[in-house]
């Protein structure tokens, strides 16, 4: 489980909570829906978290694509700074 903070007006979260309890939840089971719904639904919900792995590996393919790229026009040879040199001001 990840934890999330949200911001919300506490009017708006005092509403939503009283509406919950009517029904007999809460707003982590409303929150958690709503994500499923953002995503299209249980199933497609299912096939995005099975994807995440296979996203992320892409990401990160396009970035170190990009500072390839990157590399062509920036001379990173040569001894590296000392600390001192890189915290002068």
């Amino acid at each position: 489980m990840e934890k999330v903070i949200l911001y919300a007006d506490g009017r708006l979260v005092d509403a939503v909570q009283c509406r919950a309890l009517e029904e007999k939840t809460g707003l982590n089971e409303l929150f958690r829906q709503w994500m499923v719904d953002y995503l299209g639904g249980e199933e497609a919900a299912k096939q995005v978290i099975a994807d995440t792995p296979a996203l992320h590996k892409a990401q990160v393919e396009r970035a170190m694509a990009a500072v390839d790229e990157l590399q062509k026009f920036i001379d990173t040879s040569g001894p590296k700074p000392t600390r001192d040199e890189m915290n002068a001001r």
